[in-house]
């Protein structure tokens, strides 16, 4: 059989045939990077949080605990010094750059393995690590100013600096470059104009 041309590369040769590879503006990014995993580097959460302790709502490799009512100071203390690979915090002194401080829907402790180590309810660790004969794994979400989590933004097209390498930023900006690239008004959202403008020519090419 005929190979297949991976995506992009039919996506560009398909834009040349119709004349619009200078007038389209072509971005490919990822939402994030990945660690490796393995079966040697894990953190059982049964030993760590009781029912009676709190609900356990996010996992893996982060950690979320609502705590029972009158539980939660014993259980932040217990968690804190659970384990050296499990750094836990309270909702309100988590790390600034993960913007977790004022939402309503982070629970009250938090957790984060390091990077490349697994937090898993004992049932479900054969499992997750099966399909690999040397029992390793890949996992996100660990703190996103990890190198392995850093992702790949390329853009190019009338809008886009050509030729350029500009310092790692948060995809947070994504959606605004987008917006500004085609000279629409982004929505009400976190991004900075300012990092997206390092992407774009100036004056963006509507």
């Amino acid at each position: 059989p005929r190979p297949v041309r991976p995506l992009p590369t039919r996506l560009v040769r398909g834009l040349e045939r119709l004349g619009l590879s200078g007038s389209v503006n072509l971005v490919v990014t990822a939402d994030h990077g990945m660690a490796e995993t393995s079966r040697q580097r894990v953190l059982t959460v049964d030993d760590l949080v009781a029912p009676s302790e709190g609900e356990i709502v996010d996992l893996n490799p982060t950690l979320g605990v609502w705590p029972r009512t009158g539980r939660e100071d014993a259980l932040y203390r217990k968690l804190a010094a659970a384990h050296p690979r499990l750094s836990v915090y309270r909702r309100s002194e988590t790390p600034a750059h993960w913007h977790f401080r004022e939402h309503e829907r982070v629970p009250p402790i938090v957790g984060v393995m390091e990077e490349g180590w697994s937090i898993m309810r004992r049932a479900a660790i054969t499992g997750a690590f099966a399909r690999s004969p040397r029992r390793v794994g890949g996992n996100h979400g660990y703190d996103p100013r990890a190198r392995s989590m850093q992702a790949l933004f390329v853009a190019a097209g009338p809008a886009f600096r050509s030729g350029v390498v500009v310092p790692a930023f948060e995809n947070v900006h994504v959606y605004t470059a987008m917006c500004l690239a085609p000279g629409l008004t982004p929505a009400k959202h976190d991004g900075n104009p300012a990092v997206a403008r390092t992407l774009l020519r100036e004056p963006a090419v509507h």
